[in-house]
């Protein structure tokens, strides 16, 4: 069941432009390129230059599917701007979102 304020908001471009699209939360997706951006057949997975959080979300976007290689790990009404900026940049294959700080941060 979604929790409110857990949930994670993701563009295509950087600062926050470009179609979107919000995932809620907690939950988690093992492979982000199964979801399409809104009225299109384009891939999310590895699309996703900018993005921010909500009020109760801990967020970990993984650069590969099931969970692994690099991790960006984003706290509760964080945004990020430009992923290339970033060690993972807009690799962001598979994510999981919490509505509590995870133990192992």
């Amino acid at each position: 069941m979604p929790t409110d304020g857990c949930w994670v908001r993701v563009w295509e471009h950087k600062n926050f432009t470009g179609r979107s699209e919000t995932f809620t939360g907690p939950g988690e997706d093992w492979k982000l390129g199964d979801n399409k951006w809104p009225g299109s057949d384009d891939e999310i997975g590895d699309d996703i230059d900018s993005l921010a959080t909500g009020p109760n979300a801990w967020f970990e976007g993984f650069e590969d599917e099931n969970f692994t290689d690099s991790v960006i790990r984003v706290g509760p009404r964080e945004s990020i701007a430009d992923l290339d900026q970033m060690e993972i940049g807009d690799n962001i294959d598979s994510y999981r979102l919490y509505d509590a700080r995870p133990p192992h941060w």
